[in-house]
């Protein structure tokens, strides 16, 4: 038992590393939160859901109106050369960064090749109004196995790339995505992961950003 329950704190806390839930809770579908949030501010958040070989992401600004952007460098904690996606007005699409300013984002399909149920909108999350996009992209299609991404807005214009952005930062953490949520078959918990042959993992996103955790240990 003793054994067990150092496993229990050990897990829980490698789960709150793997899957970070600092912004104010909010739902991919309805009645299903993203799984994962991280904030660089009060006023920006990154969600994210590993489903399998996608991943559904959301990027949430604070009190904007105007465009929104997520990038992948393809060097880790660098700006360019980027794959990214943009939404302005109610449009998405898709954009390769060559260079620091609006001259170098040129519109291109192909970057972040597998991208799919894109949206921009205005939200309200946790009783604010939110600048919101999200779309799907598959883990293959971004372009830095060290994982960075950038995001970058302008609080009124919707005219991109020509307008400039007003604000931008990043993520330079790794955001282990390619550490998948598996749903739980438990009816308290939305993921699992198995630890070794005989202890399985369980936890789920909480609305005030903390996590619930269990860790179920086979005694056969």
């Amino acid at each position: 038992m003793r054994n067990s329950m150092l496993l229990l704190v050990a897990y829980a806390g490698a789960v709150s590393a793997i899957c970070p839930t600092e912004g104010p809770s909010f739902d991919r579908v309805a009645g299903t939160p993203y799984t994962c949030s991280s904030s660089t501010t009060s006023d920006v958040h990154l969600y994210w859901t590993v489903d399998g070989a996608s991943v559904h992401m959301a990027l949430a600004v604070k009190d904007v109106s105007g465009w929104v952007s997520l990038s992948f460098p393809t060097t880790r904690g660098t700006m360019v050369p980027a794959e990214a996606v943009a939404g302005y007005g109610t449009t998405v699409t898709r954009h390769r960064v060559l260079a620091k300013s609006p001259a170098g984002v040129a519109a291109d399909n192909t970057a972040l090749a597998d991208v799919s149920n894109t949206e921009i909108s205005t939200l309200t999350i946790g009783g604010s109004s939110y600048r919101v996009l999200r779309f799907t992209t598959t883990i293959a299609s971004i372009p830095s196995a060290t994982l960075s991404v950038n995001y970058a807005y302008h609080s009124t214009s919707n005219t991109f790339p020509a307008d400039r952005h007003t604000s931008r930062g990043g993520w330079k953490a790794d955001l282990q995505l390619d550490i998948p949520c598996t749903a739980s078959p438990h009816p308290d918990y939305q993921c699992q992961m198995a630890v070794d042959s005989k202890a399985m993992l369980h936890w789920i996103a909480l609305s005030n950003g903390k996590m619930n955790v269990q860790l179920v240990v086979s005694q056969n």
